[in-house]
C-alpha cells in the first residue's frame, strides 16, 4: 500500500517525481488536486508552488482539448484512435474523463477506460477519471488543477472528455484551448436538437461512425451540420471557422485528418495570441469561482450561522413573521460583522 503524504518534505519529493513523469506521483498529485479535504488542499498548494518553481507549469507547451458529445457518439473509441495517432507524431497524451454521475456510482468512467484499451496500455498515455465535485466551481477547480499536473508531468496533449451535453460541457469549454464535438450519425428531431443546442461552442465537429451501414448517414449528417454553421454565433474570441469532419473510431478512417485539423487550429490561434488571451479569461473566471466556493464553505460551516438559523430565523420563518429574503439579508449582515 502506497504511503500517505504527511509533510512538506513528501510534497517536495512528489513534485520532483511528477516533473520526471512518474505516473504514480502524478496519480497521487491528482488525488490532492481533486480533494475536498482542507489538509490535502493545503498540500496541493505547496505542490503547485514547488512545480511552478521548477517552471514546468508556467510553460505553454500543453495543448488543452475538450471533447464532448451525446451518449452513443463513440467518443471513447474515437479518442483511442486519436490518442494513438498523436503519440505516433511524438506527443504524450493524457485523457481526463469528467462524468457528473461519478458522484453517485462512478458512472461510465471505467467503461470509457476499457474502450480506450489500446491507449491506456501505451507508456506515453495516461487516462484517469476526473472528480467533478458538487458544484460547477468544483468541476472547474479540480479540472484546472489536473490539467496543470498533467502538463507538469510532460503531457503536451491533455484531452478532457465529458459525458452528455449539459452544464459540464460549458464548464469544459471555459477550461480548454479547443473544443471538439463528436456526433453520431442521426437524423430527424434528434439532429435538430443537437444543432440547436450544442454546436455553437465547437471549434471542430467530428461526425463519428462513418463506416459500414452508417457511413451514408454520417456523410448526410456532416453536410446538414455544415449548412447551419454560418447561422450560429461563436462563443470564442479567436478567429477560426469551425470545421466539420467525418471519421470512424472503429476503423480509424478520418482520424489523421482530425489530428491534422487540431494542429492547424493550434497554429492559427497561436498566431493570434489566442491561447494566452483565453487562458487569462479562464484564470479570471476560475479565481472568482474559487473565491465564491471558499466564501460559501466558510459561511455554511460557521457555528454562528448555524445557531442563528436554528434559533432565530427558522422560528420567524415558520411563524410567518419574516420572509426568507429578509432573513437572508440579516443573516449575511450578521455573518459579516461576526467575521470582522
Amino acid at each position: 500500500m502506497a504511503p500517505r503524504l504527511k509533510s512538506a518534505i513528501d510534497v517536495l519529493s512528489l513534485a520532483s517525481k511528477i516533473s520526471q513523469g512518474n505516473r504514480w506521483a502524478l496519480s497521487k498529485g491528482l488525488t490532492l488536486a481533486e480533494s475536498q479535504n482542507r489538509e490535502q488542499q493545503q498540500l496541493f498548494v505547496k505542490l503547485i508552488g514547488e512545480l511552478a518553481g521548477k517552471q514546468t507549469i508556467l510553460e505553454n507547451g500543453c495543448f488543452r482539448i475538450g471533447v464532448s458529445g451525446p451518449p452513443g457518439a463513440g467518443k471513447s473509441t474515437l479518442l483511442d484512435s486519436l490518442g494513438l495517432r498523436m503519440i505516433e507524431k511524438g506527443h504524450k497524451v493524457a485523457v481526463l474523463c469528467v462524468d457528473p454521475s461519478s458522484l453517485a456510482s462512478g458512472g461510465s468512467i471505467l467503461g470509457d477506460k476499457t474502450r480506450m484499451s489500446k491507449l491506456s496500455s501505451n507508456k506515453n498515455a495516461y487516462i484517469r477519471p476526473s472528480a467533478s465535485g458538487k458544484t460547477l466551481g468544483g468541476v472547474n477547480r479540480a479540472m484546472h488543477n489536473s490539467i496543470l499536473l498533467c502538463s507538469a508531468a510532460g503531457f503536451d496533449r491533455v484531452i478532457i472528455e465529458t459525458v452528455g451535453v449539459g452544464q459540464s460541457e460549458l464548464s469544459v469549454m471555459n477550461m480548454v484551448d479547443c473544443m471538439v464535438l463528436i456526433l453520431p450519425p442521426v437524423g430527424g428531431d434528434e439532429l435538430q436538437m443537437i444543432k440547436r443546442g450544442i454546436t455553437e461552442f465547437a471549434d471542430i465537429i467530428a461526425v463519428n461512425k462513418a463506416d459500414g451501414s452508417t457511413k451514408t448517414a454520417a456523410l448526410r449528417m456532416a453536410s446538414s451540420v455544415s449548412s447551419t454553421l454560418h447561422l450560429l454565433s461563436r462563443s470564442r474570441s479567436v478567429e477560426w471557422s469551425p470545421r466539420v469532419l467525418v471519421c470512424s473510431g472503429r476503423t480509424s478512417d478520418g482520424v489523421e485528418e482530425l489530428e491534422q485539423t487540431l494542429d492547424e487550429y493550434l497554429a492559427a490561434i497561436s498566431k493570434q495570441d489566442g491561447i494566452h488571451n483565453e487562458r487569462v479569461r479562464h484564470l479570471s473566471n476560475l479565481l472568482l469561482e474559487t473565491a465564491d466556493g471558499n466564501l460559501i464553505d466558510s459561511f455554511h460551516s460557521d457555528p454562528m450561522v448555524q445557531n442563528q438559523i436554528k434559533n432565530t430565523y427558522l422560528p420567524r420563518l415558520l411563524s410567518g413573521t419574516q420572509s426568507v429574503s429578509e432573513a437572508a439579508i440579516e443573516l449575511i449582515e450578521a455573518y459579516k460583522k461576526h467575521s470582522n
